[in-house]
């Protein structure tokens, strides 16, 4: 077990690295029809058996020429149409061409097809205004995908594009992984849940809901196991149900108070290490195995917990999935207000990002800090990353900031 000191505190990305070299992605799959594949995870590649598009097909309505024709003729006759589902089974001599429609199927011979705003039509004399280029206005077979090519690769999230190249390529369904279930419970003797009569010196439970949510809007199934008090035996009790889930995930009591039980039970049943981050908000925090189950131990306040859970635990459950993308994308924006922070710990600020005329972010603080402050998220669009290393940080300096639309739950 690594203990509290200063010395020992590891940064955010160390961190990271140990929960995602420790969690290995859970192997269980099963079929799914396609209809019911969104947002799961792939466990296989998905190749093409086919050319996309499957045919030449025209990319606009229009008419359908010989482009050779253009040196001897400025004036062809339709002899025929081609319609989408309905192709033109004829063929065509110089000085000829087809009406055709987009997305039919483009007839043998024909190679170039000129939009119908751009000709005359009188009878079935058709004039071309302007020469088009060779192949104009043609998507042609295998354009988009070719046939073996992998289109979607295992392990990544299926999304709305994806159900619509699987369609395309007629998939019906798909092996994917089973979905995963996260055991959650709070932990203290003032924690009440909002269905009790608020007392002196007790406090509603905003984590398990808030966790909930978010592992929930992640696509994981959840195991709540309720408020565990301040006692040895019922966290022990709590650990031993929360252990047929593939994950734990609870809040509060990874400290080093006298009364926080969960790390001596944790510490007699599983290799869990408990961190003290170079993190703001999110100094304590444990990470480990119960068993063969990840633990993940979030601090108590109610923004540690949710942005402990999101940067730190949320990385290491993904890849349980089998999720091959694993951290979001932070992005970098003009700061309008100056910020507060001292050296030593990366903050992660909440913020309020907009954008200019001219595509650019600024974005600004969503106001005080502290980690029980549940009103900066609530007020914030973002979160803004500032270094270990740095201080207080001037208007006009730029900063990186990470879109809460970026983030499944906020």
């Amino acid at each position: 077990m690594e203990c509290c000191n200063e010395a020992s505190a590891l940064t955010v990305e160390d961190a990271q690295e140990k929960i995602v070299d420790t969690i290995q992605c859970k192997k269980s799959t099963e079929v799914v029809q396609l209809d019911n594949a969104g947002n799961r995870y792939l466990a296989e590649d998905i190749f093409a058996p086919f050319d996309t598009p499957f045919f030449n097909n025209s990319a606009m309505d229009g008419f359908g020429f010989i482009h050779n024709d253009f040196q001897h003729h400025n004036e062809f006759k339709e002899v025929g149409e081609s319609l989408a589902g309905h192709p033109f089974m004829g063929s065509i001599k110089s000085g000829e061409c087809i009406r055709i429609m987009t997305g039919a199927m483009v007839p043998e011979g024909i190679d170039t097809v000129v939009m119908r705003e751009k000709v005359s039509v009188q009878d079935q004399r058709i004039q071309v205004h302007t020469i088009p280029q060779l192949g104009q206005n043609i998507r042609l077979k295998g354009e988009d995908i070719k046939e073996g090519q992998v289109v979607l690769e295992k392990n990544k999230k299926i999304n709305a594009a994806d159900i619509a190249i699987m369609a395309t390529l007629g998939v019906t369904e798909v092996t994917v992984y089973q979905p995963v279930t996260v055991a959650v419970f709070s932990t203290g003797d003032e924690i009440i849940s909002t269905d009790e009569l608020q007392g002196s010196g007790l406090i509603y439970d905003s984590n398990k809901p808030m966790l909930i949510h978010l592992l929930k809007e992640y696509g994981f199934n959840v195991l709540d196991l309720g408020i565990i008090p301040d006692d040895k035996d019922a966290i022990e009790s709590a650990i031993n149900k929360a252990e047929k889930a593939d994950a734990i995930v609870t809040s509060g009591g990874v400290s080093v108070g006298d009364a926080d039980f969960t790390t001596e039970v944790l510490s007699e049943k599983g290799d869990i290490n408990f961190w003290k981050l170079a993190i703001k908000p999110g100094k304590p925090f444990a990470f480990g195995l119960v068993g063969a189950t990840p633990f993940f131990g979030l601090p108590g306040n109610p923004v540690s917990a949710l942005l402990t859970c999101q940067i730190l635990a949320i990385p290491g459950l993904l890849k349980l999935s089998g999720c091959a993308a694993i951290y979001p994308q932070w992005l970098t924006a003009t700061l309008t207000t100056p910020l507060k922070k001292h050296p030593g710990r990366t903050d992660f600020q909440r913020g309020i990002y907009s954008i200019n005329d001219q595509g650019r972010l600024s974005v600004a603080s969503s106001g005080p800090q502290g980690s029980a402050l549940l009103m900066s998220v609530c007020k914030a669009n973002c979160l803004i990353r500032l270094p270990k290393d740095s201080g207080d940080v001037e208007k006009g300096s730029h900063v990186e900031v990470l879109p809460f639309s970026f983030i499944p739950g906020l």
